[in-house]
Order: C-alpha cells, then sequence, then structure tokens
C-alpha cells in the first residue's frame, strides 16, 4: 500500500492523504476514520458503479457501526449537471443530511465531480472522500479538488475548487471496468509524462498494451506515479494561477469537442485529439522538436490500436 501527502501550503488544514494499493478495501474504514470525524455517510454513485461496488463498500460501512444514506444516479457524463446536483441536495435536505454528516464519491470522474460539487456547495461546505474506481479518476479527476458540473454550453464551468479529505484508491476496481470504458484514461496518463515525468513517458512507450490491458503487476505503481505529478503540481498551485495550467494539456481544444459533441465522445478520446494538435502548434511555434513531437503523437496513436 503506498501513502501520498498532499500538502496544501496555504491551506495547511485542507491538506489530505492518497492511499493506493490492491485489494485494500478493507482498509477503508480506518483510513476515513483518519481523516472524517461523522456518524453518517451519504454513498453517492452511479448505476453502473452501483453494480460492481456498492454493497461491498455500504457494509464495510455499516459494520463500523456508520449510518448509512445512497443515492444512486443513471451512469454517463449526461448526469453532471445541475439537474442532477438539484436532485440530489433536495434528497439530502428530505433526509437530514447535515454538517456532522459526510459524502462518499464512489466512482469514476462524473461521480468525483458532481458529488465533491454538492459537498462544497450543502451547508457551505461538507467533507467528502474520493473512492474513484475507473483509470480516469484514479489518475488524475479524484485528486486536486476541482469539483464542477456541465452545461450545454461548456464542461466544468460551474464548480469549485474544493479539496476532499481523502482519496482511496483500490486497484482491483477497474477489473470491473466495462469494455467500451477501459481506454477512458489513458490519455491522461500519456498527458502527465509529457508535462512532468520523462521517465513515465519513456515507460508508457514501452508498455502501453500492459497498461490498456490493466496488467495487475504494473497498474497499482502507475496509478501512483500519476497521483504523485498531480500532487506536486496541486501543492505548488492549487487554484490554478500559474503552474497547475499544464495539466490542461489537451483540454482547451478537448472540452470544446465534448461539448461541441453533446458529451457523447469521451473525455479521454477528446484530449488525446486535444494534445495531437496542440503537438502540431508547438512545432509550428517552435516550441518543440520535430523529433519528439513524433514521439508523442506515437504513443498517442497506440492508444486506440490493439497488438
Amino acid at each position: 500500500m503506498t501513502e501520498i501527502k498532499v500538502k496544501l501550503v496555504k491551506n495547511i488544514d485542507d491538506s489530505y492523504d492518497i492511499v493506493i494499493g490492491k485489494g485494500i478495501i478493507n482498509e477503508l474504514v480506518s483510513k476515513i476514520q483518519n481523516s472524517v470525524k461523522s456518524g453518517q455517510c451519504l454513498i453517492i454513485t452511479d448505476t453502473n458503479v452501483a453494480k460492481y461496488h456498492l454493497e461491498t463498500v455500504k457494509s464495510i460501512l455499516i459494520s463500523a457501526g456508520y449510518k448509512i444514506l445512497v443515492y444512486v444516479f443513471e451512469a454517463g457524463e449526461r448526469s453532471k449537471s445541475r439537474v442532477v446536483k438539484e436532485q440530489i441536495e433536495d434528497f439530502m435536505l428530505e433526509n437530514n443530511v447535515d454538517r456532522s454528516s459526510f459524502i462518499l464519491a464512489l466512482g469514476g470522474g462524473v461521480t468525483g465531480d458532481l458529488a465533491g460539487f454538492v459537498a462544497a456547495t450543502y451547508c457551505r461546505g461538507i467533507p467528502f472522500v474520493q473512492v474513484p474506481t475507473t483509470l480516469l479518476s484514479q489518475v488524475d479527476s479524484s485528486v486536486g479538488g476541482k469539483v464542477a458540473v456541465d452545461t450545454p454550453h461548456a464542461k466544468n464551468m460551474i464548480g469549485a475548487f474544493y479539496q476532499p479529505k481523502l482519496v482511496f484508491i483500490d486497484t482491483e476496481t477497474l477489473q470491473t471496468m466495462p469494455n467500451d470504458l477501459r481506454l477512458n484514461g489513458i490519455g491522461e496518463i500519456v498527458k502527465h509524462g509529457i508535462i512532468r515525468d520523462l521517465s513515465l513517458f519513456e515507460f508508457i512507450e514501452a508498455n502501453v498494451e500492459r497498461i490498456k490491458n490493466y496488467d495487475a503487476d504494473i497498474m497499482t505503481d502507475i496509478v501512483a506515479r500519476n497521483c504523485n505529478i498531480k500532487r506536486s503540481v496541486v501543492e505548488t498551485d492549487e487554484k490554478e494561477s500559474g503552474l497547475r495550467k499544464i495539466l490542461n494539456f489537451g483540454h482547451t481544444l478537448g472540452h470544446a469537442i465534448e461539448a461541441l459533441s453533446d458529451y457523447k465522445i469521451m473525455h479521454d478520446e477528446c484530449v488525446l485529439i486535444g494534445m495531437y494538435y496542440e503537438t502540431l502548434c508547438a512545432v509550428k511555434k517552435d516550441f518543440l522538436d520535430q523529433k519528439d513531437a513524433e514521439r508523442i503523437i506515437s504513443v498517442l496513436s497506440k492508444r486506440n490500436k490493439s497488438g
């Protein structure tokens, strides 16, 4: 088990741990107890994740004496909306959720962003815990405190910077990912290698297929390396006033493509397209050598290729 501390210098009370391991779900309660002082938990998850992980997490928390509420929303990017946020908040009000409660976001990036935004605004802010179950959320979106909803006009334009109290990652959950979503997150891994860690990029070059197949021998390390990169950036620039903007590589164009497609094209595919064209622009502006650009484009192209 790997533990990474996110130390937010300007807001030290908002610092938190990222816990990463394979088959560590039974450690969840002890880690929550170290981070959150509350006896009531609202688990927010979607219809896909609920089938695989909800009962396990729920039973673990109940056995430890927690009072549990559950809200399950329809899986998909369309649920990351103001309407669904309102529905969750109404459910919380009807069930007397107050400041002594906390939210557990169980699922992928949509769940984490949506549940985190609810946590940021409900009672002017209640604690929340990220339990990411997808590659995209484990290597990127669960860390850093960006929470938001989408609108027909733009992605993530309505939201907040609101840090979780804990990020708890069991990489075994990756094995339950649907085939059509298994590649969603590869782009973020490649992005981190390009912007921050040459050794990671070189490892990706040599092991793309192993990553795409969720090879158990490397996934915990891959997730930890990506979380550590995200940590190093967020600690320096929590609210994106400078360095954190490098995490947007491929995203400015990618988010526009997502919005124009009405979120029918997966986030990862949109980011890959964005990185491709931004790489070409960097060459034209003499910011990037042609040979390095070819290496980047070669890795990007392997994301959707088999063998």
